[in-house]
Order: structure tokens, then sequence, then C-alpha cells
């Protein structure tokens, strides 16, 4: 029988993601199919911008002296960084005899087509959880196209009123109204920019006049930035302006509906600041590549452009964290070769056998959520029944508030288990030998023509740390 060890990893930043318990669950159960004997159990939890991890550097020890023949991961992304030191670890394994194995992702990322396949796989998994918001975002679109206000924290200088919907009876809407403390705040901001003050200058004078933001803290340049640049104070509303790695980037699907809501500042005012704005862009041709996902390892702040360097945004902001800069070209280029040499590499890759590969665990996905969906739908019914329990004691008067107080969550309940039922209803994406061979294609022309999308289709963040270490994490 072949030796396991089992490595589980988590980042406390991520709540979202899988247990370490879960993990090492799944592990034990794949080694228990193929016949391996688990011999050890790393584990870590890592704290934002920590680099170091400590139960993977001893795991991979041991296996360095021959204690293991394989190593079992829930995900490949759990064990594999694009990192100097990673892939060195990675080829010495490789040289030992030792196999990284995925207990749910049947394919090898330490091959080419390996990481084709992961990439697919996510880009099958976006476009699936794309096709079940679809019918939701049709709707909010066009609620947005109404000037309706679609969720969040509303502007500085904004705030909501709740009205009835002209168009759905017992529906109510938010609509954004002048907030009259904070809006002469928004307007003094835009006569000083007009006037030629910079950002620090403006920052300066706030904060001597102790203005402060809506939170009761000190206005940043950041935040002076995304206010003189937000259409919604000359009466345009805007949705699905920008994407959520880079939220100032153009869109060409982006709503734009002049005269929806009250203007704080007139259109002359507008005109003069975007004169000015305008002017900054022509003098500043500079384009930072990874603007939206570089961000800093020390603190896990995104990194800004700095005049020909990334440098941690929190630092640039005056915030007490460690300064973390690297120069672009030194940054854009180790990333670009990592695409370029990756992209490459798929070019003999066998993609009938990816196919298969990619088939097969859609098929087992598919086979999980038949059983998940029979349980939900089988706890669907309990809870239905405690509800209705409840509610005839309600009825008869027994025990009214603390029965209340428990349909209440019961009812709760009942919401989450029905949204894990609609998930659990969604069929797996399946895919042939020419989509993966066009979506290769695709991406080698994107790498030509649009660097920073190629990037972004394959690479989730690019982590600096001080003294010029670079990780890059993939999609």
């Amino acid at each position: 029988m072949k030796r396991a060890a089992i490595y589980a990893r988590v980042s406390t930043l991520h709540q979202s993601e899988t247990s370490i318990e879960t993990q090492i669950e799944e592990c034990k159960k794949f080694c228990q199919e193929h016949d391996f004997v688990v011999v050890d159990i790393f584990q870590d939890k890592q704290s934002g911008g920590k680099a170091d991890r400590a139960g993977l550097t001893e795991m991979i020890e041991h296996a360095l002296n021959n204690e293991y023949d394989v190593i079992v991961v829930d995900k490949y992304d759990r064990f594999f960084r694009e990192s100097l030191e990673d892939r060195i670890a990675t080829k010495k394994l490789e040289e030992k005899g030792v196999l990284v194995l995925s207990a749910t992702e049947q394919f090898d990322v330490t091959k080419p087509s390996g990481r084709l396949a992961r990439w697919i796989m996510s880009d099958v998994n976006a476009f699936v959880r794309e096709n079940i918001r679809e019918e939701v975002i049709q709707k909010t679109l066009a609620a947005a196209k109404k000037g309706y206000w679609m969720g969040g924290l509303p502007p500085f200088g904004y705030q909501l009123e709740t009205i009835k919907d002209p168009e759905a009876q017992g529906r109510h809407r938010k609509i954004l109204q002048i907030n009259e403390e904070e809006a002469p705040i928004v307007k003094l901001i835009f006569e000083k920019f007009a006037e030629g003050r910079s950002y620090r200058e403006i920052l300066s004078y706030l904060n001597e006049q102790g203005i402060k933001t809506r939170r009761g803290k000190s206005w940043s340049i950041s935040g002076l930035y995304d206010l003189v640049h937000n259409e919604k104070y000359k009466g345009t509303y805007t949705y699905a302006k920008g994407y959520k790695q880079a939220h100032h980037a153009y869109r060409t699907d982006t709503i734009r509906i002049d005269n929806i809501i009250p203007p704080i500042i007139s259109q002359e005012l507008w005109g003069k600041v975007n004169k000015r704005l305008h002017k900054r862009q022509i003098k500043s041709k500079r384009e930072y590549l990874l603007k939206g996902i570089a961000k800093c390892g020390d603190c896990g702040g995104p990194m800004t452009g700095n005049s020909g360097s990334y440098i941690c945004a929190n630092f640039k902001n005056g915030k007490n964290v460690a300064r973390v800069e690297i120069a672009q070209n030194k940054l854009e280029n180790f990333v670009l070769s990592y695409v370029e040499k990756t992209l490459s590499e798929m070019q003999n890759a066998d993609f009938e056998t990816l196919a298969e590969q990619i088939n097969q665990i859609a098929t087992q996905q598919d086979e999980l959520q038949k059983q998940k969906l029979q349980a939900l739908l089988h706890e669907k019914r309990k809870v239905e029944q405690e509800i209705e329990n409840l509610t005839n004691a309600i009825m008869a008067g027994v025990l009214v508030e603390t029965i209340k107080e428990k349909a209440n969550l019961l009812e709760n309940k009942l919401k989450e288990i029905e949204s894990q039922i609609k998930k659990a209803n969604t069929p797996q994406m399946y895919v042939s030998a020419d989509d993966l061979r066009h979506h290769w294609e695709t991406l080698m022309e994107l790498f030509k023509n649009r660097k920073r999308d190629a990037i972004l289709s394959l690479i989730k963040e690019v982590k600096v740390y001080p003294k010029g270490y670079i990780e890059i994490i993939p999609n």
C-alpha cells in the first residue's frame, strides 16, 4: 500500500472556504478508495498576507526524506501556488517520485494540460454561476433603468428614501435623495478641485477644518478621487459601472440615465472638474496592467500605480503599515512571462483526454448534487412540518411568544434550504474537445491583443511582499 500525507489549508480572510475538517474528511475518503494508508495529516491556517506555511514546509521535508509516496489535498490550489519557492518544492517532490493528488479534481496540475483543465473548469463554473444569476440580473437592470437604488451604501451626500413601486403591488423601492448635511461638503470638494487644488491640498483643508466622512473618519485621497469621478452628483444615475477588481474601468454596458436623481452640483461645475480630470488623464499615459489584482502581501491592501511603480495603497494613504513597493516593469514583466510561458505550454495539450476528464468530474458532481438534493428535500419537509405544528400551537394560544420566536427561526432556515435546493438543481456543464481547443485559442488571441484581459482571465491575484517576493494566485 502507498503511504499518504494529507494536507489542508484555509485562509482566515476567506470565511466561505471549505473548512479544514471537511477537507481532511474528503482526503481520507479518497485515500480509502485508492488503498492509501494515511501516515500524517498537516494543516495551515493563514492570516492575510502571511506567506509562510509551517505545516506545508514540515510535510515537504518529510516527503523529501522518502516518508510518503503521495500527498493528498482537497483541491490542487491548497498546495500549488505560482511562486518560485513552490515551483522549486514541486520539482524536488517530482524528482523523489512523490505525487500530489487531489481528492476532488481528477487532473494533474503539475502538467500543462492539467493546468489548462483547471482554468477551464474555473471558467465553466463561472459560466454556471452567471446562468444562475442571469434572470436576477435582467430584472435588476430593468429596475436600475428606472433609477431605483440597487443596494449598498448611498454615495456621500445622498440618503435613501423608500417609495411604492407603481408597477408592482405591495413592492417598495429605494431612491436617492439629497442629504442636506453632507451635500455642502460634496459641493465644496468639487469647487476646490475646479479651482485647481490638488487632492492633497483638498485633503489637508478638510482635515484642518475637521470635516469627516460619514463614518466620522478622515478623508483619503482615494475617497476624494472616487467622489469627483461620481456622475451621480450631477444627476446622472449610473449602474454596472466598472468591475469588482477595477471599479473605474470602462464598460460598454454601463447604464446612464440623466436627470433621474436630484443633482448636488451644477452641470457647469461638473464640466469644469471633468475638463481638469480629462487633462490629468491625457498627461498620465502610463497603463497599469495589474490594477485591481495586485495586492500587498504584508497588509492585504491593494497595490496602486505610483509614477512607474506599484505601491501599497494603505501606505500611500498614510496608514500605519509597512512600505511595500516594486517597479512596474519588474512586476508586470514577471506576470507576463508567467502567462506567456503557461499558454505556450498548452499548445500540445490532449484536448480529447481533457474533455473526458472534465466531463467525468461533471458527472460525479451531478451525482453528488442529486444526493444532496434528496437530503435537502427531506430536510425541507421536516422544517415545513415543524412550522405547521408551531402555527397550530400559536393559533391555540400556547406559549405564544416562545413559539413565535422559534417559528421565525424555522422560516429563516427554510429560506436557506430553498436557496441550497436551487443551487443543487443546477446541472453541471459538459464540454467537448473543440470547446477546450477554442478556449485555449481565445486565450492566446486575448494575450496578443488585450494583455490585461488575458491576465484577468487566468490570474486571481498577484501578491507583492517586502523585499520584492512575488506570488501569483491563478483563477
